[in-house]
């Protein structure tokens, strides 16, 4: 879950709806799930669990996060109290055995109804660690399928008789209406693969590209802290420059300096590096 530092409150976002002026503050990415927002956003009240409708509104802003469909039919009318880690208020990114959350991936059975052999597939599930991790994977239903086009409800809760589907059939749509298992395990594994494609490169000019291809590879697929969390183990400096983090140096010559790339920057507004190990990474370059 990125974090993110919630900007004060700006009078112009008064003419958006609440959930365009959130996501104008904080990005176009779930803040539970961060799969891009590419159609409908919600805003969702973490105080009172509910979706906010109309114009936002000063009054509420400090409460706001923007979520996917499927993040808020798992939240809905559900506050989260203290037993859930948010974004903008707790540690929700870290590197190493502490990180409240990690990535695996795990074998998944689908049965059909037609008495067929199930589908067997990989996904990727994010981890808690910690009862306030686990309180948060639960309440957005991070990995549950949230159905959230009726239509598709009806089919595979249909009776067999009626509409029987193989485990294939069935998988395929569920993750129709609800993608986010499936793209994060493609980011996931298009992050697994920049690793070895950075390992081969050679010179500043080829890892600088890198960088800026890289930036626009996660700004489509979203996923931040998948990326964050499977690359920095590669380079720090220089792929924090391609998550749009700025330099852990102030100083343009110290080893491992790396400007943060703009494309990432304007995508992921308002990140946090407060996760970043300290003092500040100084990775050389071979």
């Amino acid at each position: 879950m990125r974090p993110v530092a919630r900007p004060p409150w700006n009078p112009r976002w008064a003419a958006l709806s609440a959930s365009h002026a959130v996501a104008a503050a904080l990005g176009e990415y779930c803040s539970a799930c961060e799969i891009p927002l590419l159609s409908k956003r919600i805003a969702w009240n973490a105080s009172t669990g509910e979706a906010v409708t109309g114009r936002a509104r000063p009054a509420d802003w400090g409460d706001l996060l923007v979520l996917c469909p499927h993040c808020a039919r798992a939240a809905a009318g559900r506050a989260p109290g203290g037993t859930v880690l948010l974004p903008d208020r707790d540690a929700t990114f870290a590197l190493g055995p502490g990180a409240p959350f990690s990535d695996e991936l795990r074998t998944v059975e689908v049965a059909g109804t037609d008495g067929g052999e199930p589908d067997v597939t990989e996904r990727v599930f994010v981890v808690p660690n910690g009862d306030a991790a686990a309180g948060t994977v639960q309440l957005f239903g991070l990995n549950t399928a949230q159905q959230v086009d009726s239509r598709l409800r009806l089919a595979l809760h249909a009776d067999p008789a009626e509409m029987p589907l193989s485990g294939e059939q069935r998988r395929q749509l569920t993750e129709l209406d609800d993608p986010r298992l499936m793209l994060r395990t493609a980011a996931w594994e298009h992050a697994k693969d920049a690793a070895v494609a950075y390992r081969q490169l050679t010179g500043d000019a080829a890892l600088a590209s890198w960088a800026l291809l890289l930036a626009h590879a996660i700004s489509s697929r979203g996923f931040w802290s998948v990326w964050a969390a499977v690359l920095t183990e590669v380079d720090l400096p220089l792929v924090t420059s391609a998550l749009g983090l700025p330099p852990g140096s102030a100083d343009p010559k110290a080893p491992g300096y790396r400007l943060p790339v703009a494309v990432a920057a304007h995508a992921f507004k308002a990140t946090r590096g407060d996760w970043l190990p300290s003092p500040s990474p100084t990775t050389e370059q071979d």
